[in-house]
């Protein structure tokens, strides 16, 4: 009988603790990519399941002791090759390696000399990328975007609308940023005048219904005037989350494309990214530098799918796109820019940020030389 109960007291044991270890795994690697988790859940389920663990190893003799933490030993290396899925990270390549491979990528030959990983020929516009954690006090919103217009020189485009996860904004709540005479918009002019920057911002636009309002994107030029407005038309509808009952698509499906600094910018909004038919759009207006304004809900994949996106939209059209991002928790951060061969030159992580840095517009031309899909394609 003791023998019985020593050996379901091992098994329960073993079983409690590579469930533990599971959960574990689970969070580190998806941590690693960038999700927000439930901390409580993975905390409280290893906290409970090692108080389970020690009491069941207190039941057990010595010698159900030394094979049970064999056993685990062995089942922990087991779930960590399955939870890496037996794969290696690629190693990290050197700077000679990441030279070759930009001046390969870019054409080679002449272009090579230009092309290299100590910078390529610039003759566009420096950009920054404002990363906030914003909220629903709009006073507080509107000095963090001013505190970072001060540190990016020439451009910005920001996200400042507060976004709150799957619960949704009230009517009420979305009456702040109304129209362009609002206290909001005339305080983002200023802004953008006051640095001299052109100014790109999400704002919650007043609708004619009563009940919902745009999500809007505005852009302010350096002498504080409207250069462009771009109401979102994707709304997110899905994984059980309903923008539309309180968010109204934009009538217009015209692509917005405004020119500033010498180059040709285009907008879209979040959701917008998953639909590659409106960048097409905004790269047959012209647009050099897709600006993609986003609180990207976080979730399973969620932090995969964004920088993949942003990725195949710049690829897809051999553009720019900055893609700017809330910072967590309500939004998965990582905002980033991706040049039209599809190389990340700037990433934000998690945290609150501004980061600036040069597109060039050479390079833009070249890429659709090389790759010349405009001219190729046969659906139209």
């Amino acid at each position: 009988m003791a023998t019985s109960t020593s050996f379901i007291n091992f098994g329960a044991f073993t079983a409690f603790t590579l469930v533990n270890a599971s959960v574990v795994f689970r969070y580190v690697r998806r941590r690693r990519a960038g999700e927000q988790l439930n901390a409580v859940f993975y905390i409280a389920v290893p906290a409970v399941g090692a108080i389970v663990c020690a009491y069941l190893l207190s039941q057990l003799d010595s010698n159900a002791i030394t094979l049970g933490l064999s056993w685990l030993a062995l089942g922990i290396v087991v779930l960590a090759l399955i939870t890496r899925g037996f794969r290696a990270a690629p190693p990290e390549m050197t700077t000679t390696e990441k030279a070759t491979v930009e001046r390969a990528a870019y054409g080679g030959g002449a272009l090579g000399s230009v092309l290299d990983a100590q910078g390529m020929e610039r003759t566009g516009v420096r950009i920054a990328l404002g990363q906030l954690e914003s909220g629903t006090d709009a006073g507080a919103n509107l000095a963090a975007i001013d505190r970072f217009a001060a540190t990016a020189p020439r451009w910005w485009p920001s996200r400042s609308t507060p976004r709150t996860g799957r619960r949704p904004w009230t009517p009420r709540s979305l009456r702040w940023p109304s129209r362009w005479t609002a206290p909001v918009c005339r305080q983002l002019s200023a802004t953008a005048a006051r640095h001299g920057i052109t100014l790109v911002a999400g704002v919650v636009e007043t609708a004619e219904e009563e009940a919902r309002a745009y999500n809007t994107l505005v852009a302010f030029g350096p002498d504080g005037s409207r250069l462009a407005v771009y109401r979102k038309i994707h709304l997110f509808d899905a994984q059980g989350f309903g923008e539309s009952r309180f968010i109204k698509p934009g009538l217009s499906t015209e692509p917005v494309v405004f020119e500033a600094g010498g180059a040709r910018f285009g907008l879209m909004t979040c959701y917008d990214l998953r639909f590659p038919e409106l960048a097409r759009s905004l790269a047959d207006a012209g647009a050099q530098v897709l600006l993609v304004c986003s609180s990207w809900v976080p979730g399973t994949h969620k932090t995969e799918q964004w920088l993949a996106l942003n990725a195949a939209r710049a690829i897809d059209n051999s553009v720019y796109v900055a893609g700017v991002c809330q910072a967590p928790p309500v939004s998965v951060g990582r905002s980033l820019l991706v040049d039209p061969m599809g190389y990340v030159e700037a990433d934000l992580g998690l945290e609150p940020g501004v980061w600036s840095v040069e597109v060039s517009l050479g390079t833009v031309a070249r890429v659709k030389e090389q790759f010349p899909m405009f001219r190729q394609r046969r659906l139209l």
